[in-house]
C-alpha cells in the first residue's frame, strides 16, 4: 500500500504568507519582512490598525493574483506523484478560501489532474486528526503532538524550536523535503515489523 503525504498549501507549495505581507506593506506603508514574522499568527506583527482585519488579507483578490509556486515544489510533488505516493492537501483555512485553493492546485499541479486534486483537498482545524504517513507542513504545531505521521518542518522564522521532537525533521526547501520522504520510506521499510510509528 502506498504512504500517505498530506501536505500544508499555505506557504508550502505556494508564496502566500510573503504574498500578504507585501500587499500589507503596499497598504500600510509599513516594512513588515518574512524574518520579522517570529510566532505563526502575522496579525501580531501588523500595526495596530491593522490587526482587527487583517485576516481580510488571507481573501483579497490582490493577493491570489500575485501568489507563486514555490521552488521545486511542482517538480518534487511530480516526482512523488509518478512513484506511487498517495499525496492529499490539507489546509487550515477560510471555507471561502477553499475553492480558490481548489482552482490554483489544478492550475500549477496539472499532473495530478482536476479530478485528483478535487478528491484529495481537505480542510482540517486539527491536522492531528488525519491519517497520514507523513506531514510536510510549516506550522509546528500540525507536526506534534499525537499524530499517526512523520513530521517533516518547512523552516520558517515562525517556526524554531530548541525541543526535541520524535519523528521530526526540519528542511528548508522541497529538494531536502524530498530527500526526507525517501528517508523516511526507507526507515519505514527496514522496520516494517517493528512499531516505530510516531
Amino acid at each position: 500500500m502506498p504512504l500517505t503525504i498530506m501536505v500544508d498549501i499555505d506557504g508550502i507549495l505556494n508564496t502566500l504568507d510573503t504574498t500578504v505581507l507585501k500587499v500589507y506593506n503596499e497598504d500600510s506603508g509599513d516594512n513588515l519582512r518574512p524574518e520579522d514574522v517570529t510566532e505563526y499568527h502575522i496579525e501580531k506583527f501588523v500595526k495596530t490598525e491593522y490587526r482587527e482585519n487583517f485576516k481580510n488579507y488571507f481573501l483579497d483578490k490582490r493577493v491570489w493574483q500575485r501568489i507563486e509556486v514555490v521552488e521545486y515544489a511542482c517538480e518534487v510533488l511530480e516526482k512523488l506523484w509518478n512513484e506511487g505516493y498517495n499525496l492529499i492537501f490539507v489546509t487550515k483555512t477560510e471555507c471561502e478560501n477553499m475553492v480558490k485553493k481548489r482552482n490554483w492546485l489544478n492550475r500549477n499541479f496539472p499532473f495530478m489532474g482536476a479530478n485528483n486534486i478535487r478528491k484529495r483537498l481537505y480542510s482540517a482545524p486539527k491536522k492531528q486528526l488525519i491519517r497520514a504517513d507523513i506531514a510536510i507542513d510549516d506550522g509546528l504545531f500540525n507536526l506534534v503532538g499525537d499524530r499517526t505521521y512523520y513530521s517533516i518542518c518547512f523552516d520558517k522564522p515562525y517556526n524554531q524550536t530548541d525541543e526535541l521532537i520524535p519523528c521530526f525533521t526540519r528542511v528548508y526547501d522541497w529538494l531536502g523535503a524530498y530527500t526526507a520522504v525517501h528517508e523516511i520510506t526507507d526507515l519505514l521499510k527496514e522496520n516494517d515489523n517493528d512499531d516505530v510509528s510516531p
